[in-house]
């Protein structure tokens, strides 16, 4: 009888750090807070324009690059946050009638909802762009526009993440009695951030 109340007790003793690890390992991550990030990646770029006739889509493909700052909150699994961005797309695209069209730079707000899955957390954006762009013949405009976008990010340490993302920013210009120009640029990009 003592010897088997000796043994119950040392059995409880062995499995309550194991239980214990056990409810650790599947303990949400907390990813709330503020974080600088930068983003480097291929960008799809291109301008729509309807200056012979019907509408002509020219695109390449190029080196796009951010970098934003941010914040975000979680509650249970649920991440919301915002974030500022300065980005631009390398290269230029040349277009009959237009001439020469390039991004100077690019700004833009955003909104973020993601879902926590422990060390990892997908997110979707929306939100308001502004870019200034040049047209050879035209000169250079500033237009609003919108952006959307998806991505994952995963825990390399408590403050760095890394991810791959996924942002297009879409922009029109309507002048009276003249063409009208739709820029867009779309990029895929490595992503690299920084919590404090």
């Amino acid at each position: 009888m003592k010897l088997q109340s000796t043994f119950g007790r040392c059995r409880f003793v062995v499995a309550g750090p194991a239980a214990a690890q056990d409810t650790l390992g599947t303990a949400n991550i907390d990813w709330s807070g503020a974080y600088i990030s930068g983003t480097i990646g291929r960008a799809n770029y291109g301008v729509e324009t309807d200056i012979s006739g019907p509408t002509l889509t020219l695109s390449e493909n190029d080196l796009g690059y951010s970098i934003s700052l941010g914040h975000q909150v979680q509650t249970g699994r649920v991440v919301v946050g915002g974030e500022l961005s300065i980005w631009d797309v390398a290269g230029e695209i040349e277009v009959a009638g237009v001439g020469s069209t390039e991004i100077d730079r690019g700004l833009s707000a955003a909104v973020k909802l993601g879902y926590e899955m422990g060390e990892s957390l997908i997110y979707g954006t929306a939100g308001y762009s502004n870019v200034k762009f040049s047209l050879s013949r035209l000169g250079s405009e500033t237009e609003d526009g919108y952006n959307f976008g998806l991505g994952i990010d995963f825990k390399a340490t408590d403050r760095v993440t890394y991810g791959v993302n996924y942002t297009s920013h879409n922009f029109s210009l309507e002048s009276g009695g003249g063409p009208n120009v739709s820029v867009f640029s779309d990029v895929v990009g490595f992503r690299m951030s920084y919590s404090f």
